[in-house]
C-alpha cells in the first residue's frame, strides 16, 4: 500500500520520530514522508511511533492508498 505520513512531535522527540519513519518511508518535506509499505511494516511503524509519542502534545496522521 502507498502511505503518506504527516507528524507533529515536540522538538525533544522530532528527530527520533523522523529516524523511525525513515526506516520505512521516504522523507519528502519537514514533517511529511511517503512511500510503499507492506501491511506488516505499517503496523510496526505505527507501534514504534506510538511508543515515543506523547498523546497530549504530539500527533501523527496516516493517509493510506491501495496503489
Amino acid at each position: 500500500m502507498f502511505v503518506i505520513l504527516v507528524y507533529d512531535f515536540d522538538k525533544k522527540r522530532v528527530a527520533k520520530a523522523l529516524k523511525i519513519a525513515r526506516k520505512y518511508l521516504y522523507w519528502v518535506q519537514n514533517s511529511v514522508l511517503e512511500g510503499e509499505i507492506s501491511e506488516a511494516n505499517y503496523v510496526k511503524l505505527k507501534m514504534e511511533l506510538a511508543n515515543i509519542m506523547d498523546p497530549d502534545t504530539d500527533s501523527v496522521v496516516f493517509y493510506t492508498f491501495r496503489t
